[in-house]
């Protein structure tokens, strides 16, 4: 066996421990809840080239879940010393995968998964008698260490929508704000389509009170008009969201003529998830339970 002359199991443990905290079971915002190869050793213990094999099989995963590919890690022989040099691509490699913790490779490290649409096909609008049309709906996890991994490991729920089949100029300014628009929600924050934050609200933020985290508004004379998403957690394992289609515009000279024309078309809502899938990291699917339909 190697001998653990310059990394003690100490040294080795420290390693581990930070590996285990990002693919294991770790605690709030780290972990995949994946198995472990490694594990801790005994104080006497000397480190060999097993312990340094199943080291490397879990920083190989953290790392390939987050990037898309292997770490550079240089593999230990039997009967060879492992050297400070080797200690330290170890432990930076380690280190480089605490700090991306939320990372994925979105390409081959994940499915991006429709859960739920809904559609409605009736005219709606403030004078319509339905100046508010909501697609309500809940994320329901095995249990809150579910819901962690499957956040920690990248998980996003994504919220869309379209407008088509309809005519007329509020048509036209629905169709640009939806059609261009995707909610992101993930662990810590709720980005757009170009993954810019659009509100500092994510997983481990939300409370048992609807709050807003994402909102588009219209333009010119139908800058009332909103799209907003609404989510909060109903217990530890249970999360709810309220997509929102909000004609607040009452119409006025400036759009021609006084009174307001209703939203016509086929709206639809659709929900997806980015959820952990690959080789290295495999996260279960929570269950999308609907609870009010767009009709």
């Amino acid at each position: 066996m190697a001998i653990g002359d310059l990394i003690t199991a100490s040294n080795y443990n420290e390693i581990q421990s930070q590996t285990a905290q990002i693919l294991g079971i770790g605690l709030n915002k780290f972990g995949y809840g994946q198995t472990l190869s490694s594990s801790q050793l005994v104080s006497s213990a000397i480190v060999d080239d097993i312990h340094m094999s199943r080291l490397k099989t879990d920083l190989t995963k953290v790392i390939a879940h987050q990037t898309g590919t292997n770490p550079v890690l240089t593999d230990v022989i039997e009967s060879q010393n492992i050297t400070d040099s080797v200690y330290t691509q170890y432990s930076g490699v380690s280190s480089t995968a605490f700090t991306n913790k939320f990372n994925i490779y979105e390409l081959t490290q994940a499915d991006i998964e429709v859960k739920l649409t809904s559609a409605r096909n009736s005219i709606w609008g403030v004078n319509d008698g339905a100046p508010i049309i909501t697609h309500n709906f809940k994320v329901v996890f095995d249990d809150v260490n579910h819901r962690r991994y499957f956040f920690n490991s990248g998980g996003q729920i994504r919220f869309s929508a379209t407008l088509v089949s309809g005519t007329g100029a509020k048509f036209d300014e629905w169709v640009g704000m939806l059609n261009t628009t995707v909610v992101k929600f993930e662990h810590s924050s709720t980005l757009d389509q170009n993954n810019s934050v659009l509100t500092t609200i994510g997983n481990y933020d939300l409370t048992s009170d609807f709050q807003i985290i994402a909102t588009r508004q219209g333009t010119g004379s139908y800058s009332e008009n909103r799209y907003q998403v609404l989510a909060r957690q109903t217990s530890d394992s249970v999360l709810q969201f309220k997509v929102e289609f909000n004609d607040a515009d009452t119409g006025g000279s400036a759009e021609g003529f006084f009174g307001d024309e209703p939203v016509s078309g086929v709206l639809t809502s659709s929900i997806s998830q980015r959820r952990a899938t690959g080789s290295n990291v495999l996260v279960a699917t929570p269950a999308y339970n609907i609870v009010t339909e767009l009709e």
